[in-house]
């Protein structure tokens, strides 16, 4: 072979390389350029949406409080007293008993621990800021997640923007940025679930260790209210796949005959084991961290009734709307007159996209799991009892006050309803 021939070789060698190089980055570089531009829309969004916000941090916050009572200041007071703790008092500043009573006994700041979190923000800059930053990223992580879910779960890069600006900029957000701060980071929700659907295509150790972390970001940054999802979501996740994998397969829509027959001894071994792995960890954080609070606050059950949602707050506009606020105001359910706890309308464009998005939902086992998952957390939000005339029919929301008496605002669960709503409507884009 003459020396002309061999440099040839090695030269179409080293561009067969290049090329093989090249389509393997592509795929990646693509993904992060996609990424990065959907962050940037939602961004932009959140930048219009609580103008001026982005450009008053340091002194300003949204809503005029006309309707909607201060808990906001008491969240802006607790971040500036979780820096002061640490760095200038040098305490540990999960621990605050001056407050609260006469339930002052009970760590306020194990309930909420953004406080500490945003420490490094409050101070470079101050607590409002703190505070203003947190709920900008909120809108944005809303947006952005529920856009990942959707692209998860339907295949398309475009299906999930409408369905993402509508969850992250709903009212019920809106209302939780402005009032409860532990409310507010919804996006933990289609977090877990796109999760959740990544690891169901492909297991493997980066998928678990990212699902620890949507573990760790719902203790971190949420209420305990809305520690709910895990038994709620995890239960519907898990029953649908059985369902799916050994009794009706949803896309074939047939039932199935000897499934279970067909699993291997090792494997029933390794669910029993992983079951009771998850039940003994529930019960353990039950044990150590909820039932020491329940134990300390416990709440009558009529305050369930009172924050109970009715029909009319999930399908009209609330009190507050700009447009209809007025129109609706006799209609919608709101005992006391509290707008914030009352503000979940759901929105009739997602809600008309999702009744036709189930066409193709229907045959998707995980859309089922989400279909699940809404109901039963509609169900948790009509109240501890349903009324036919005289007849009373007991609710989840009873199990709730058993074993978690302190939690009484059942109906900040329709933020659960509004995931499965925005999942549902991404099928129907």
């Amino acid at each position: 072979m003459t020396r002309r021939k061999k440099k040839k070789n090695i030269s179409d060698r080293q561009k067969s390389s290049q090329n093989q190089i090249n389509h393997k980055l592509t795929p990646a570089v693509e993904e992060w350029f996609t990424t990065g531009r959907v962050v940037t829309l939602f961004a932009l969004l959140t930048m219009i949406y609580t103008f001026p916000l982005v450009f008053r941090l340091n002194g300003w916050i949204m809503g005029d409080y006309k309707d909607f009572y201060g808990d906001i200041f008491w969240y802006i007071w607790c971040f500036w007293t979780a820096k002061v703790q640490l760095l200038e008092l040098g305490e540990v500043p999960l621990q605050f008993d001056l407050i609260c009573g006469p339930y002052n006994q009970t760590s306020v700041f194990a309930l909420f621990k953004t406080h500490v979190i945003m420490i490094p923000f409050t101070a470079l800059f101050n607590q409002v800021a703190s505070l203003n930053i947190f709920i900008l990223l909120n809108f944005i992580l809303a947006g952005f997640f529920s856009w990942k879910m959707i692209h998860e779960l339907t295949g398309s890069k475009a299906a999930g923007i409408v369905p993402g600006i509508a969850f992250a900029f709903c009212p019920y957000a809106y209302a939780r940025a402005i009032a409860h701060i532990g409310m507010a980071p919804i996006w933990v929700f289609p977090f877990l679930f796109y999760i959740l659907c990544t690891l169901y295509r492909r297991s493997n150790k980066s998928g678990w260790i990212l699902l620890l972390l949507a573990l760790v970001s719902i203790y971190l940054f949420c209420s305990p209210y809305y520690y709910l999802i895990l038994p709620l979501g995890f239960g519907s996740w898990l029953t649908a796949w059985f369902i799916n994998r050994f009794i009706f397969d949803f896309k074939l829509r047939k039932f199935i005959r000897g499934a279970f027959a067909r699993v291997s001894l090792k494997r029933w071994s390794a669910v029993v084991v992983a079951a009771i792995a998850m039940v003994t960890g529930a019960v353990a954080f039950y044990l150590h961290y909820l039932r020491p609070i329940a134990l300390t606050i416990v709440r009558p059950l009529h305050w369930q009734e009172r924050f109970a949602l009715s029909w009319t707050n999930y399908l009209l506009p609330g009190i507050d709307h700009p447009l209809f606020g007025d129109m609706f105001a006799n209609l919608l359910h709101s005992e006391w007159g509290n707008t914030t706890e009352a503000t979940v309308y759901l929105g009739w464009v997602l809600l008309l996209l999702a009744v036709y998005g189930l066409r193709h939902a229907c045959r998707d086992w995980r859309a089922w799991a989400l279909i699940m998952f809404g109901f039963a957390a509609c169900l948790i939000t009509l109240g501890p009892y349903l009324e036919f005339g005289s007849l009373k029919l007991p609710m989840p929301s009873l199990l709730i006050h058993k074993f978690a008496p302190f939690l009484r605002s059942i109906g900040r669960y329709a933020s659960f309803v509004m995931v499965a709503l925005t999942a549902l409507a991404g099928y129907g884009m």
